[in-house]
């Protein structure tokens, strides 16, 4: 059995911002992977510890959900194989959004209104 190659992170592209707090991480499957181990954390040297630290993926892909709004994520991941494990692949990042965006407010109709037609157009 080979040694696999580093996997090439996909999504999302490094340096993306604005994300919402659910994001797909997800990379390629080098010949002869057979699981991956993926590292996601607040800092570039994963110093600070781990918010994702899966050292058993099957997929080559993560959904994370949950995370903080205004905050810088670092991820890499790297491919297994029974006979090795790759090097990690490089340091990438990306930026959640500001802030969650609010619900719409209804202008019109009023609130409480009645006898409202039913082709109304709600704004």
């Amino acid at each position: 059995m080979s040694h696999p190659s580093v996997p090439k992170q996909m999504t999302p592209a490094n340096g993306a911002t604005g994300l919402e707090t659910y994001v797909q991480l997800t990379w390629t499957r080098p010949a002869g992977a057979t699981s991956f181990h993926l590292q996601v954390g607040t800092d570039s040297t994963f110093a600070g510890g781990f918010v994702v630290n899966d050292p058993a993926l099957a997929d080559n892909f993560k959904n994370l959900s949950g995370l903080n709004y205004l905050t810088k994520y670092y991820w890499r991941v790297n491919a297994q194989n029974a006979a090795a494990t790759s090097p990690w692949s490089e340091v990438r990042h990306f930026m959640m959004a500001k802030q969650a965006l609010s619900a719409p407010m209804l202008v019109s109709p009023a609130d409480g209104s009645f006898n409202i037609r039913t082709d109304t157009t709600l704004r």
